[in-house]
């Protein structure tokens, strides 16, 4: 009998530690397996957030080489443009006349006579043939007191037959000025911008950079530098 009873102790004995342990390895394993998938997620995410960074980067990078590469080829067109505006040859004063004959019978109505918008758009060739615009820092006043003229005449002859207003136009001649010193004046190459700037009219090297990009695109260290070249 007791040996029946010890029997049957130690079968339950045998039991309960089997069913113990297998329970405990089974909530091990499942721990593990948890912690397994964990991780694979948490890989799986950084994983695929550095391809798409990767991806992004790189498309970054792609459209910051064609920006450069298409602001460099048309850098390099307006630069060619510049070169063969200079190689046009002035006006002459016969031709002068006659496009301003042209403009006097082309042009709208402006309230002006005839004979005195002749006579301004004649003295503002002589301004402009002469480089006067390159002297000093004129103001409409100041220009129009030099031709004999009134500002109010002055500034609506040049919005109608220049197609600009006053200070573009003076801005514009500096700049043809400028690419012209500059493509001819080897030495003057070698100044500063501020000092070029001033040898062609401007007061500072910003206003001066800011004019001659607006109208050629480019700015005059880089026209200076590849003409160099």
């Amino acid at each position: 009998m007791q040996l029946e009873l010890d029997s049957i102790k130690h079968a339950n004995q045998v039991y309960l530690t089997r069913n113990i342990t297998r329970k405990y390895d089974a909530a091990e394993l499942i721990s593990e397996k948890e912690q397994l998938i964990k991780q694979f997620e948490k890989d799986t995410f950084l994983k695929d957030n550095t391809i798409t960074f990767l991806i992004i980067l790189s498309i970054i990078l792609v459209l910051i080489a064609i920006y450069g590469l298409r602001k460099s080829y048309l850098n390099k067109i307006r630069f060619q443009k510049l070169l063969k505006q200079q190689k046009k040859p002035k006006t002459n004063q016969l031709e002068v006349i006659t496009n301003i004959n042209n403009d006097l019978n082309k042009k709208e109505e402006i309230d002006i006579p005839s004979d005195v918008i002749e006579t301004i758009l004649k003295k503002l060739h002589d301004f402009e043939d002469k480089n006067q615009f390159s002297k000093k820092h004129y103001t409409l006043n100041s220009l129009a007191k030099e031709l004999n003229t009134n500002s109010a005449y002055l500034s609506k002859i040049i919005n109608v037959y220049k197609n600009v207003n006053f200070a573009n136009y003076l801005n514009n001649l500096r700049i043809d000025f400028a690419v012209d010193q500059l493509s001819s004046n080897k030495s003057l190459r070698s100044y500063t911008i501020q000092a070029i700037a001033e040898e062609v009219g401007f007061k500072n090297a910003q206003s001066f950079s800011s004019a001659f990009h607006k109208k050629t695109g480019i700015y005059p260290s880089y026209f200076i530098k590849h003409i160099n070249n």
